[in-house]
C-alpha cells in the first residue's frame, strides 16, 4: 500500500483525542467530580448522566441504587441545560464540566427525594 491510500509506514499519523467530560454529581457523600472518557463523543447526554451516577459509587459502580436516574444535566460554566437526546460531541468539548441532577437526591437539602 502507498501513503495515498492511508497504508504503509510513511502515512501521517493523526492523533485520536479521547474526549473527557467532568461530571459533578451530588449525593450522600457530598459532591464528586467524576471524569468520564467518551471516546469521540457519539453517545447521548442521557448516557453520560447514567454513567456519572453509576460511577458515583466508586466500588460497585451502582450509584443509581441511592441516586436514581439523571433528571437534568447542565453545563457548569454557563448553566445551559442540555437535552437528554443530544449527542455529547455536538454540545460539549474535551474537559467540559457538567452537573447531573438525580431523581433520588436533592442537593439543596442533602436529602433523598
Amino acid at each position: 500500500m502507498s501513503s495515498k491510500d492511508g497504508g504503509g509506514d510513511d502515512a501521517p499519523t493523526v492523533p485520536v483525542e479521547i474526549m473527557k467530560i467532568n461530571a459533578h454529581v451530588h449525593g450522600y457523600e457530598g459532591e464528586k467530580v467524576i471524569p468520564i472518557p467518551c471516546g469521540t463523543g457519539p453517545q447521548s447526554i442521557k448516557w453520560l448522566g447514567h454513567v456519572a451516577i453509576a460511577r458515583y459509587d466508586e466500588e460497585e459502580y451502582q450509584g443509581w441504587v441511592k441516586l436514581g436516574v439523571p433528571t437534568r444535566i447542565c453545563k457548569v460554566e454557563t448553566g445551559e441545560e442540555l437535552a437528554m437526546e443530544d449527542i455529547i460531541n455536538s454540545k460539549l468539548t474535551h474537559d467540559d464540566h457538567i452537573e447531573v441532577t438525580t431523581s433520588m437526591f436533592r442537593k439543596e437539602d442533602g436529602k433523598s427525594s
